[in-house]
């Protein structure tokens, strides 16, 4: 447990030193993200946060990393350099949506082929065990580029993707611990001493943004993080925890990234939109809207994500099909209950100035 602490803090000193330097670049070649009638922040926002935390992790992982035991370590690193160039690339000049696709297949490739990391079996979930080869490959390229982009997606308010982040690879961080997997623990604790780096200069009012160079990598370890997580423990008893469904227990523990896109995408096709439509329906936007403070509206996920991830690992006997539609009811309902009472806020907003105008022009008359 030493070296993962060392390697927390380790990196968290390098984002805390670096930040600084970047804010000062990214000001200097004016490289911001600007607001627009979509966006939550009104000034000019640097973006380059994340080549911190990519440089961060990379050290402190390559700097801890027992390659000898994680035989995988040499090819991760490789597809996580191609996200970490389209993510740079796409925060500097931009990038085609195509362009961005392609780079996340091919990093898949690279895991699945060389790494051998891809899904083999869903353990019973929607009845379905083991799967062919080519469908294991499909599958995984498929759970990746959604996994990945749906981090980026959330990436909307202040504080909300670090703190997610942190969420998820502190999960998935003490069950490899406990599955005594240290070097994939080595990597979620590395990129959650870089995420708290970075919070310090990204919790309101935010100094710098994360970007896509660190929306994607994040994204894209997660999602290596949880295949190798579901393929690693289909059944693991430990005296702390007994995980009996584990593609339920990684779907809660990326929860708010997931059911977030999943429910995006559903209500823009409804509407007869592109699901990559941009509008104001992701969930943090329900909850600004509804009269929450950046940092409430943070908190507010965060808390809905652990709560999650508890009912998951208490609840491991419902079996995956079970849990995961349990979880998603519970998310649904929870959502249906935000979306009423944003529409309440809204009416009481426009009910006040409405009751003061009366008021005033009682007064005028007297």
């Amino acid at each position: 447990m030493l070296y993962l602490s060392l390697s927390f803090l380790m990196a968290l000193g390098i984002v805390l030193a670096l930040t600084p330097h970047i804010i000062h670049i990214a000001r200097i070649k004016h490289l911001f993200d600007e607001p627009d009638e979509r966006k939550l922040h009104k000034q000019k926002i640097p973006r380059l946060g994340g080549l911190v935390v990519v440089v961060g992790f990379l050290f402190t992982a390559l700097f801890f990393m027992d390659t000898t035991v994680m035989k995988e370590w040499n090819y991760l690193l490789c597809a996580i350099l191609v996200i970490f160039a389209i993510g740079f690339k796409d925060d500097i000049v931009g990038t085609s949506p195509k362009k961005k696709l392609f780079a996340q297949v091919f990093a898949s490739l690279l895991v699945i082929h060389f790494a051998h990391i891809h899904l083999t079996s869903l353990h019973g979930l929607f009845g379905i065990h083991e799967i062919p080869t080519w469908v294991g490959y499909i599958s995984t390229v498929f759970a990746v580029i959604v996994i990945t982009n749906a981090f980026n997606l959330i990436d909307g308010i202040n504080g909300l993707l670090g703190m997610i982040g942190c969420t998820t690879s502190v999960a998935f961080g003490f069950l490899f611990y406990l599955m005594d997997y240290q070097q994939f623990a080595l990597i979620c604790f590395t990129i959650t001493g870089a995420l708290v780096g970075f919070l310090y200069y990204n919790i309101t009012p935010a100094k710098v943004f994360m970007g896509d160079t660190g929306a994607l990598l994040l994204g894209f370890i997660m999602s290596i993080l949880a295949i190798k997580f579901i393929e690693l423990h289909p059944h693991v008893a430990h005296h702390f925890i007994e995980i009996k469904a584990a593609p339920a227990t990684a779907v809660a523990i990326l929860c708010v990234p997931l059911f977030d896109t999943l429910r995006v995408f559903t209500l823009r096709a409804l509407k007869g939109k592109s699901p990559f439509h941009p509008d104001r329906t992701h969930i943090h936007h329900l909850l600004i809207d509804s009269g929450f403070s950046h940092l409430k509206a943070t908190l507010t996920l965060v808390v809905c994500n652990v709560l999650i991830i508890t009912i998951a690992l208490v609840a491991q006997d419902l079996g995956n099909t079970y849990l995961v539609i349990f979880l998603l009811s519970i998310l649904l309902v929870a959502t249906f209950f935000l979306t009423k009472y944003k529409e309440f806020h809204k009416q009481k907003k426009q009910i006040i100035p409405h009751a003061s105008s009366l008021m005033a022009d009682k007064k005028a008359v007297a």
